[in-house]
């Protein structure tokens, strides 16, 4: 097991997943704090207190726009922070030498949610902006292959990943039944 607690790739995919996951934190916080003053800006505006040239002329669907921007990157950075802090958890494990757990197992399956979630809102986002920011043929009529190919080629790439969460869940658990029994005829 000293091996593997001095194994290098271990060591750095640990300190990466920690750094992005702070990461994700701290753009989470952040669009959290844009979005108040944004509310803030708003609800004064709103009650003739504060008066933004900037708002001027501003439709309803464009603060919406910019509301759902501000509502999806929140979400999905703090679903990444926990997806890291969860792969943090199975990557220190591996280094305690007790990787092979229904715990590993269900952390795998939690990560397999996640990314399953932030699908939804990735694809949700794909769509919303494709219609709030569309892309043009040179005829002037909205390409809609570019908003089709965003979304099955995000679906795709997300759905792999997925799957193979669950696939090493299901081989974790086996592990970890294997180990049981074993340890129960030692």
């Amino acid at each position: 097991m000293t091996q593997i607690a001095r194994d290098p790739i271990l060591h750095f995919t640990a300190g990466f997943v920690s750094v992005l996951k702070w990461f994700m934190l701290l753009v989470g916080w952040l669009f959290v704090a844009m979005a108040s003053v944004f509310a803030l800006v708003l609800a004064l505006d709103g009650l003739g207190i504060f008066k933004s040239r900037h708002l001027d002329g501003v439709i309803l669907e464009e603060l919406f726009a910019t509301a759902a921007v501000f509502g999806l990157v929140i979400i999905l950075s703090f679903l990444f922070a926990k997806f890291f802090k969860t792969l943090r958890a199975i990557i220190d494990s591996v280094e305690d030498g007790t990787a092979l757990t229904f715990a590993n197992a269900e952390r795998l399956k939690t990560m397999a949610i996640l990314l399953s979630i932030g699908l939804i809102f990735g694809l949700a986002a794909d769509f919303f902006g494709g219609h709030m920011a569309p892309v043009y043929t040179e005829d002037g009529s909205i390409d809609t292959f570019d908003l089709y190919y965003d979304l099955i080629s995000n679906f795709l790439t997300t759905l792999l990943p997925i799957l193979l969460l669950v696939i090493l869940s299901r081989i974790f658990e086996r592990g970890a039944e294997m180990q049981e029994e074993l340890e129960g005829t030692v």
